[in-house]
């Protein structure tokens, strides 16, 4: 593919685009953990998220000088910082569950608990 046409889909240079999504995954995974950790609801999860895709968009526009309504580029955000957010709010919540609650549950796999048998 061509630079041009990865600029017209990202809104932005593509290596600028991996480098600022790349600091979204993060943010996306420090700030999921940190809601799972004190018990949010997945609402609040997904509201924190489109607000990080938000923002990254916002920083591609002011530091790129990219588009900031290009709707791949804010859809590609918007997917990436609610995946990044759902699964590390996901995997901390069902840490939590099993790590307070041992006599009541048990890990079934990295995002889900049981009950114990």
């Amino acid at each position: 593919m061509s630079e041009e046409l990865l600029v017209e889909i990202f809104g932005a240079r593509p290596l600028v685009f991996v480098f600022l999504t790349a600091a979204l995954a993060l943010c996306g995974w420090l700030g999921g953990a940190r809601l799972g950790n004190g018990w949010r609801d997945i609402r609040e999860t997904l509201f924190y998220a489109c607000l990080t895709a938000g923002f990254h968009r916002f920083l591609v526009y002011g530091l790129a000088e990219g588009d900031l309504l290009s709707f791949p580029g804010a859809l590609l955000s918007l997917l990436m910082s609610c995946a990044m957010f759902l699964f590390a709010w996901r995997r901390r919540l069902a840490r939590r569950m099993v790590s307070q609650y041992p006599w009541l549950y048990e890990r079934a796999g990295p995002l889900s608990w049981r009950p114990r048998k």
